[in-house]
């Protein structure tokens, strides 16, 4: 059982929502936090979904219904609900008219990682250390904290790499509201990419590759401001590439290879001035190779193989940087231009 503080060694699995409201109310961190209400609401459904889930019984949906009625049982007078604490954009920030202290946030993303392992079917995991245990969430298996000076100790980094995650990404995931990196590639997760990931605005690194991702590529990406790698290859997407991916400016490698029918090369992926890899392969792609690719000065790496591609622009010479070009197996491409002489650090050519 994971509470903060002074009530945590009063507190066991199964402790009765009365009981727990009283221990809450006692402890000496009221005085030093007037605002209680929110501890309680997230003490009692981080009690509830940790007891019940203990036993591997819940599935998702219920999960998310036992806190629900958690709240309930805490009166519908609370200003601050289970339920808006879920859904809004947590700013931590002293600017915000309410603050969550580290016990808080501590309890905000345990329950939040329960439900995530109760959605991706966390007992099948083949590393799951740690996981709905007595631990600090922070010792728990492909999870990193750091320690933030508003918020305590919060969850940096989710790396759960080929341990067997199956089912659909809950939205939740977009609620770590200081996550850097989220890398889940190389399980089966279906259904599409939450659009939500867009709110998380310190995310670094985004690798969903290898999985079963289907339906488009979420625009809401585009939102990653801070965002450097983007990885979600091998997976079942189509539609088109979202010309929005050109405002991803931190950008320094972009890959959506082997995804079916991502229609043509966005002129706008030219705004990609960072970009040092840029992985296309076997995406079904369509049409010329825009011109708009010259502009992208620090390319190092391109890799286009296995399109249906026309025509290479001559302001391919423009990459001076330029080290390994991989353009093979796309029926219907023209003669290399000549200003490919140009690209005087280019050691590979396929």
């Amino acid at each position: 059982m994971l509470f903060p503080m002074s009530f945590n060694r009063d507190i066991r699995v199964g402790t009765s929502v009365p009981r727990l409201a009283r221990i809450i109310k006692s402890t000496k961190t009221k005085l030093l936090y007037p605002s209680y209400e929110l501890r309680n609401i997230l003490a009692l459904a981080n009690n509830w979904v940790i007891s019940t889930c203990a036993i591997y019984s819940l599935s998702y949906s219920a999960a998310r219904a036992a806190t629900k009625k958690v709240v309930a049982r805490v009166g519908s007078a609370t200003p601050m609900t289970w339920h808006t604490l879920l859904t809004m954009k947590i700013q931590l920030h002293p600017s915000v008219h309410f603050r969550l202290i580290s016990g808080d946030v501590l309890l905000l993303l345990t329950v939040l990682l329960v439900l995530l392992y109760t959605a991706l079917n966390g007992m099948s995991w083949s590393v799951s250390s740690g996981w709905l245990s007595s631990d600090s969430i922070c010792d728990w298996a492909g999870v990193l904290c750091i320690d933030d000076i508003f918020a305590g100790q919060t969850v940096r980094s989710l790396s759960l790499i080929n341990i067997g995650l199956s089912g659909t990404l809950p939205t939740e995931i977009a609620l770590f509201p200081s996550l850097r990196n989220l890398d889940l590639s190389s399980n089966t997760l279906m259904g599409p990419i939450p659009s939500q990931i867009g709110s998380l605005n310190e995310l670094a690194t985004l690798n969903l590759q290898q999985n079963r991702f289907s339906g488009s590529i979420p625009t809401a990406l585009s939102s990653l401001s801070t965002l450097e790698v983007l990885e979600i290859g091998f997976n079942l997407l189509t539609n088109k590439i979202p010309t929005e991916l050109g405002q991803l400016s931190s950008l320094t490698r972009l890959s959506l290879e082997q995804n079916s029918h991502l229609g043509t090369i966005p002129t706008e992926l030219g705004r990609l001035q960072n970009l040092l890899e840029l992985v296309l392969n076997d995406c079904s792609l369509l049409g010329k190779i825009p011109t708009s690719i010259g502009a992208m000065t620090s390319l190092e790496k391109l890799w286009l193989e296995a399109n249906f591609l026309t025509d290479i622009p001559t302001e391919i010479g423009n990459l001076s940087q330029l080290r390994l070009v991989s353009i093979s197996r796309n029926e219907g491409l023209g003669e290399l231009p000549s200003e490919i002489g140009n690209l005087s650090n280019l050691g590979e050519y396929i």
